[in-house]
């Protein structure tokens, strides 16, 4: 089935946007430089460490980590055929598309703001738009007034 197939695309680039997330958690809290500085602009730690590397006290690669152990748990609940499919869908692309905007404004802040860019948050902003076009584009879920080809019909009076 192609869409057990992009689910499981779905969950093994959220469980890489695990590993990710971990990776930069532990720069977070880590003290001494990482192999991710790489110099002028191109500085995880800058990025990671600074300012903007939390909210309300919290590593905002947290959050990411969070994010993806969601998705992953929601796919893996798709891929079990769970009766609400629907509603589980509809978490999926919520959280998708939360994540994904999330990412942009972190990129925002990277380019504009901070002035410095991190390899692994680009990563991670790629594995969240890989995943978000795959939860839009490639699980659908046939709504009511389908008539079984994928196009809709008007409901019946």
């Amino acid at each position: 089935m192609k869409n057990n197939r992009l689910l499981y695309a779905i969950g093994i680039c959220s469980f890489l946007g695990i590993a990710v997330s971990l990776y930069l958690t532990w720069v977070h809290y880590s003290t001494g430089p990482t192999f991710c500085k790489i110099g002028g602009a191109i500085n995880c730690d800058l990025v990671n460490r600074g300012p903007y590397g939390e909210i309300l006290g919290f590593p905002v690669s947290g959050i990411g980590f969070l994010g993806y152990v969601f998705i992953a748990a929601l796919a893996l609940l798709l891929l079990s055929k769970n009766k609400n499919a629907r509603i589980i869908l509809t978490l999926l692309r919520t959280a998708t598309t939360l994540g994904f905007l999330f990412s942009l404004w972190l990129l925002y802040l990277e380019l504009f703001v901070i002035l410095a860019v991190c390899p692994f948050c680009m990563i991670s902003l790629l594995l969240i738009t890989i995943i978000t076009t795959l939860a839009w584009t490639a699980c659908p879920v046939p709504n009511r007034w389908s008539n079984g080809s994928g196009a809709g019909v008007d409901p019946q009076p």
